[in-house]
């Protein structure tokens, strides 16, 4: 028993030293992914659009916080933000548009208590979106020199 005893904290110890190492985010997403907080990332590569599906500890910042880090990691990416919808409760989702006319989508929602679970999605080719909830979501002032806006879709001009 106490040979057991020896191995727990030298497992714990090997188990604290990889998640410090960071985690490891697929593809050509890491440009796209704010690292504060984050504790999962996995995702697809395959087919016309790409996904990934991100989850970040609440604790020290705000859907608001997370969602702008994000805003920021797509702007340096040469994304504009199109529409955005935001909740109370600190959910939101956004989507983005590069001049290339590539489609950029975070959606962050509440994973329990303690986690937000965050979508991301990236797609081009596509003729235009339209807003995930009328009610909730909004264009962007952005949005009117990329988009003809016909109430909840966005054609691309």
């Amino acid at each position: 028993m106490s040979h057991l005893r020896a191995r727990v904290p030298s497992l714990l110890v090997l188990t604290l030293g990889l998640a410090a190492c960071g985690v490891s985010v697929p593809g050509e997403w890491g440009d796209f992914v704010p690292r504060d907080n984050l504790t999962l990332a996995f995702g697809e590569e395959n087919g016309e659009i790409k996904k990934i599906v991100l989850n970040y500890t609440r604790e020290g910042m705000s859907g608001d916080q997370l969602r702008a880090k994000f805003t920021e990691k797509a702007g340096a990416k040469g994304f504009k933000m199109i529409s955005e919808c935001v909740a109370e409760n600190g959910t939101s989702s956004a989507i983005y548009l590069s001049d290339a006319k590539e489609v950029f989508q975070v959606a962050i929602s509440l994973l329990g208590d303690q986690f937000y679970d965050v979508g991301l999605d990236r797609a081009a080719g596509l003729p235009g979106v339209a807003l995930a909830n009328p009610e909730t979501c909004k264009w962007t002032d952005a949005a009117n020199a990329v988009c003809e806006l016909d109430g909840d879709r966005c054609k691309f001009k």
